[in-house]
């Protein structure tokens, strides 16, 4: 499927054993494994679950001994030495004490591709050195069964009924452990029990007084559980727990005694750290300054940026980005005006320079050098967010997406605003677009190309261009998909309150399909400041709450992600 020939590289994959039901496999790679197959002789494969390719997303199919990986979004492990996986496997299926191990070679009923195979990207099978077998005990047969020391198995034991040290060899038993009355030899043809012999174990107690484990003159402790009770069958998790579930030592990646943590990334065995400044990085070797990266937008230490060009019109638009960065480049080709000829002809930092005296003002000399700055722009779009400023004295604030891709702000300024002529967009028939849920109205706009000055006499563009939008029939609603009575789910951001807020904020979302859902927190720049949600989800409405924890005041995008779809939305934390 993924392995067409073979290219040198350096891999190594190894197999790693803490006891249980589960088996651990390590990869050291120097090239991203966009997929794999492993053949593992010894055991029947059941479940694959953390690691590597639980954070890059990757698809698996298990089927007996062997299991395949790859990813249906074209993400990679990337290159390093870590944690790739846990196998889990069926305990009971277990034979013969086989050891689990890789299977080498290759098939020849399936066009002699190797049993255990990495590949690339590009569906190049990568070059690969197995490691040994796993150390410890795989027999059902053995009494120490599932454990990582070498497999010890019953031995036969003889009666000793006369307490002579010679056993009777016509009675015997296997035992894993030595037992009272019980002895290795079956040296006594004459082992006759003066006193009472035990209903449980067969012992011959001469005093006629046994515990309640069976005991010629015991204390009852021989069958005690850890709770000291006699017979209660409790015992010690692997973390030392009496009768404990073996959670409390369990590592990020739920095995018991693992080590495994969770990063500063959040991502479990993986090596991010934070800088004194609070800047996520990411460092391979030692932690030292020399090797350390910072980490994309996403918080995922090596991942490729989430910042680039998002406008698939562009002629350098980048499919894996997911915050414009401002560097998409335009042909000249264009016959008519559009957003997208807009920003190539003005570039997209037209009016850092414009002054802010206390009032809108577009005179500056920068204004003049783009030749539709200040001009009327007539665009259509999908209304995706609304945000009201004008209680901090700015504009009703909306985010349309047009055909292209492009997202574009356009704002309305309330008639009691001293910057720009308005109107209360509350209180008319357009008040529809203010109300959730969004991506309901196609609209169509007219309004001047051009930015505000807020509060803090800074001109807010927000890496966006903007219209404003004078008047009420300069907006149309030619697209209504709202309807009465039930809604089927959508991926999409339904509600957050209060915003702005202090201390916490009620996000309210809604997933359309099953599929793995992010909701994190994301800086204007592009940082990742925090992940709320990073799991799979059903179809349904959810409903979680966001406490910033060492956060600063301002202006946050909140993002929901959701097979393959993502929606921002702007939030305001106040201190």
């Amino acid at each position: 499927m993924f392995f067409l020939s073979s290219i040198f590289s350096q891999n190594m994959l190894s197999l790693e054993y803490f006891g249980g039901d589960s088996l651990r496999v390590n990869l050291v790679n120097d090239e991203p494994v966009a997929g794999f197959q492993l053949y593992i002789e010894g055991i029947e494969i059941t479940g694959v679950q953390g690691g590597a390719v639980a954070e890059a997303g990757f698809s698996f199919s298990e089927n007996g001994s062997i299991v395949i990986g790859f990813s249906m979004t074209g993400a990679t492990i990337p290159v390093g030495e870590d944690h790739m996986m846990t196998l889990l496997f069926d305990s009971d299926a277990l034979t013969d004490a086989q050891l689990p191990c890789f299977k080498s070679g290759t098939d020849s009923g399936n066009a002699d591709l190797p049993y255990c195979a990495l590949s690339n990207a590009l569906g190049v099978g990568l070059d690969v050195e197995l490691g040994s077998c796993a150390d410890g005990c795989f027999d059902n047969l053995a009494c120490n069964n599932l454990t990582i020391d070498s497999c010890e198995y019953r031995i036969t034991y003889y009666q000793d009924a006369d307490d002579d040290g010679n056993g009777n060899p016509d009675v015997a038993e296997d035992l894993c452990e030595p037992s009272d009355g019980w002895v290795i030899n079956s040296d006594d043809d004459d082992d006759t029990c003066s006193g009472t012999v035990s209903e449980i174990d067969n012992s011959c107690c001469v005093s006629t007084d046994f515990d309640e484990c069976g005991v010629c003159d015991g204390d009852s402790s021989s069958c005690a559980g850890c709770d000291g009770i006699a017979n209660s069958g409790t015992d010690f998790d692997d973390c030392g727990e009496c009768n404990g579930d073996g959670l409390s030592c369990a590592g990020c990646d739920g095995i018991s005694n693992s080590g495994i943590v969770e990063d500063a990334c959040g991502n479990c065995g993986g090596d991010c750290i934070a800088d004194n400044n609070g800047i996520i990085v990411c460092s391979e070797i030692d932690n030292t300054p020399e090797n350390l990266v910072i980490a994309n937008c996403l918080g995922v230490c090596g991942g490729s940026t989430c910042m680039g060009c998002t406008d698939s019109i562009a002629e350098n638009y980048n499919s894996d980005a997911t915050i414009d960065d401002g560097s998409c480049e335009y042909s000249n080709s264009a016959t008519e005006s559009t957003i997208s000829e807009i920003i190539y002809n003005c570039g997209d930092d037209m009016g850092e320079s414009l002054t802010c005296d206390g009032e809108y003002d577009l005179s500056s000399e920068s204004a003049a050098e783009c030749p539709f700055y200040g001009n009327q722009v007539t665009t259509t779009g999908t209304i995706v967010d609304y945000f009201d400023i004008t209680p901090f004295g700015g504009p009703y604030s909306f985010t349309i997406v047009d055909v292209n891709g492009n997202q574009i702000d356009f704002v309305v300024w309330p008639e009691s605003s001293q910057y720009q002529d308005g109107f209360d967009i509350t209180a008319i028939g357009l008040n529809v677009l203010t109300q959730e849920p969004f991506g309901e109205y196609d609209v169509e706009i007219t309004g001047e190309l051009g930015a505000y000055c807020d509060d803090d006499q800074l001109l807010d563009i927000n890496s966006e261009w903007q219209l404003t939008v004078e008047y009420e029939s300069n907006i149309t609603i030619i697209t209504d998909l709202s309807f009465e009575g039930d809604r089927p789910y959508s991926m999409s951001i339904t509600s957050i309150y209060p915003n702005p807020f202090n201390p916490s904020i009620n996000i309210e979302y809604s997933v359309a399909s099953v599929g793995h859902v992010i909701l994190q927190i994301i800086a204007l720049d592009g940082k990742h400041i925090d992940t709320i949600t990073n799991s799979i989800q059903t179809q349904g409405s959810y409903n979680v709450q966001w406490t910033p924890t060492n956060v600063s005041s301002g202006m946050y995008l909140l993002q929901l992600r959701a097979n393959n779809l993502i929606q921002n939305k702007k939030i305001i934390y106040l201190k």
